[in-house]
Formats: C-alpha cells, sequence, structure tokens
C-alpha cells in the first residue's frame, strides 16, 4: 500500500506503478510456499533434490567454461569482462551472485534431517560454491560467501567444523586454479584494492584517477551521492519506485557519472526512490534479523540454543540479501525479490510447523 501511494504522488506515476502495482505477489509468494510446505513437506525433499542438481551441473560448467573459454553448450565467457565466467548466463553476470544467496537456504534444506549423506552434501555444497563464486569475479558474492561463512562458524550450532573443513579444501582448488589465472586474483584482491584506495582503474564505465578513498569505486559514488540528491529534496516519500533512471539526469539531482537504472545499493535506492518511511520499513526488518542472530549468538555461550541450523540459514540468506555496507542489485527486481521471499516462506514453515515430516 505504502509503494502505490508514493508511485500515485510521484511525477512518472505509470512508468513507477511497473514495480509497485503488482508488488504484492511476493508476499503472496512466501505465503504459498508456506502453505504448501505444511500441506506437503515432501516438496523439500525435492526442492533438495533441485538444488543438488543445479549445483553440479553449475559448478562442471563453470570449471568447463574456465579452461575452455566457452561453456558445455557453446556459450563463450563473458564479453563484458574477460576475467569473469557467467556459465549458463550468458553476458548478465549473475552466476556468483546467483550461488552465493542460494547456497544458505541450499543448506537448510539439507541439514533439515542432519545424518552422514547430508554432511557429505553439505560438505560438497560449501566447497562447490566457493570455487564457482571465486571463478565468477564477482566481488560482492565473494563477500557474501566470507561474511555467511564467519557467521556459521560463530552462531550454527552443528556445522562449525565442517565449514571450517570445507575452507580449507576450497583454499588448496582456488590456489591451484589460480596458477592458471593471474588475471582473475588480480581481480578479486588488486582491483579491488586499487578502486577503493588510490591508484588509476579502468572501469567499465568511467575512469578515475584519485588519491581519496573511494566508496567501492568513484562510479558507485557518484551514483549514492545522486541518491542522497534526492533524497534531501524528498525525504518523507521519495521520488517514487523506479524512477531514479528518469530523475538521476535532472537538473535538480545531477551529479556527473551519476545516473543508471538505479543506485547499485538498495539502501540508497529506498531512500531515494521511498523516502525515510520506505527505507525504515526494510532496515527494521534487517536490524530484527540482526537481533535474532545476535541472540542465537548470546545464546550458544550459555549452551541453549535459541534457533536451529536450518532457521539460522535461512536468516542467513535474508540477511546476505539485505547487508547494506555492500553493492547490490535493483530492490524492485523480480528474482531478488524472489530470494528475498522464497527463504521467508520455508522460514515459516519450519518455525511455525509442530511437527516436520522428513520421510
Amino acid at each position: 500500500m505504502y509503494l502505490l501511494f508514493t508511485s500515485i504522488i510521484s511525477d512518472n506515476i505509470i512508468h513507477s506503478f511497473e514495480s509497485s502495482l503488482f508488488y504484492f505477489r511476493f508476499g503472496l509468494f512466501a505465503i504459498s510456499v508456506w502453505i504448501f510446505l505444511d500441506i506437503k513437506p515432501k516438496i523439500l525433499i525435492y526442492l533438495k533434490l533441485s538444488f543438488i542438481f543445479c549445483f553440479i551441473i553449475l559448478f562442471f560448467d563453470s570449471i568447463y567454461q574456465f579452461v575452455n573459454s566457452y561453456n558445455i553448450i557453446g556459450i563463450p565467457a563473458s564479453s563484458i569482462s574477460t576475467t569473469r565466467i557467467s556459465s549458463f548466463f550468458a553476458d548478465e553476470l549473475i552466476l556468483g551472485s546467483y550461488i552465493s544467496r542460494l547456497l544458505p537456504i541450499f543448506l537448510c534444506l539439507v541439514f533439515i534431517k542432519v545424518n552422514k549423506t547430508s554432511i557429505l552434501i553439505g560438505l560438497i555444497a560449501l566447497v562447490i560454491s566457493d570455487i564457482i563464486v571465486y571463478l565468477s569475479g564477482e566481488r560482492t558474492a565473494f563477500f557474501y560467501i566470507i561474511i555467511s561463512s564467519i557467521m556459521m562458524i560463530i552462531i550454527c550450532n552443528n556445522i562449525k567444523l565442517y565449514r571450517i573443513l570445507a575452507i580449507f579444501f576450497s583454499i588448496i582448488l582456488i590456489f591451484i586454479l589460480s596458477l592458471n589465472s593471474n588475471s582473475l586474483s588480480n581481480r578479486m584482491f588488486l582491483q579491488t584494492y586499487n578502486q577503493i584506495i588510490n591508484q588509476d582503474i579502468q572501469n567499465e564505465e568511467i575512469n578515475i584517477s584519485t588519491n581519496k578513498i573511494k566508496i567501492f569505486s568513484g562510479k558507485h559514488e557518484a551514483l549514492y551521492k545522486s541518491s542522497i540528491k534526492m533524497f534531501q529534496k524528498n525525504i518523507f516519500f521519495g521520488i517514487g519506485p523506479k524512477s531514479f533512471r528518469i530523475k538521476c539526469n535532472s537538473k535538480d539531482y545531477k551529479v556527473s557519472n551519476g545516473c543508471s537504472t538505479h543506485p547499485h545499493n538498495i539502501y540508497f535506492q529506498l531512500l531515494a526512490e521511498t523516502g525515510i518511511i520506505g527505507f525504515l520499513f526494510v532496515f527494521s526488518v534487517f536490524l530484527f534479523i540482526v537481533l535474532l542472530l545476535f541472540k542465537q549468538f548470546i545464546r550458544n555461550f550459555k549452551k541453549q540454543h535459541f534457533l536451529t541450523d536450518p532457521q539460522l540459514f535461512l536468516l542467513i540468506a535474508i540477511f546476505l540479501s539485505l547487508f547494506p555496507l555492500v553493492p547490490g542489485p535493483n530492490f524492485f527486481h523480480n528474482w531478488m525479490n524472489i530470494i528475498y521471499y522464497f527463504p521467508l516462506g520455508i522460514l515459516l514453515h519450519l518455525t511455525y510447523k509442530k511437527k516436520i515430516i522428513n520421510d
């Protein structure tokens, strides 16, 4: 309702309605997942098998594309950047994001029932994910893998040692792969340092030459400055969903190199397009998740587990999607909202279902 209101008062009502008019479908999606799992819990098994199939296919296809510069069906490595692979996603460089965001959901499905088979599958999934994300060259996704690994080690109940063991194998395999690609390791580490600190760097969209510390890159910083200008002049309700791409070139908000389809950070986008009220809706959810995870962390010291590992994996998945300190996708993008709401539906099922049928 709030998104509809902000669209109505925006300067581009019809355009803004493209993101807001049917946004309620994602809430219905989460509720539907919850209801279907309550009615037929065996769906969790089918979901797990689907994840296993997808991760295995993407792993072998990524390795094949990394070695041969094209994947198993002939799709070439990304034409956008020679240091990145995209597997079946072609030039849409979301392979690493796809894996890093889905990994906690996959682990939830694997560890709903803990046995030797689930432990083995979990270990393989962790190593596969580490390697795919590294090969994808997506630095944000690589950061997500690091953050989720730290959280698993610190707050989860039964997976700590398995995650540490998986990291050990991943480091060895990544080192071997890096021997054949200096450009990949340079992108993941050296270029990241250069963009943030003080070196001249050739970006896909902008030349940056500065001796000042930047927020991720000069391009990102310009987008954030443009967002802040929009927010300052529309503090409470913003300029309307999906309006950043229209307003960023207008006289009131124009910043050099500060225009794109979205600001590449969901919170800057929410401030600009939905104002402080829309921002607080989402940021409050993030803070609530942080509170739950912190409560689990404290309870672990007392050996009084507050949440199960599957519940924690789902909270980590949502935490990563809402984490504010990294570049991000368009908040209203369809596939991203599926990533937001899908784990929520499973979490509601696990939390409120009195008895989970595992057979």
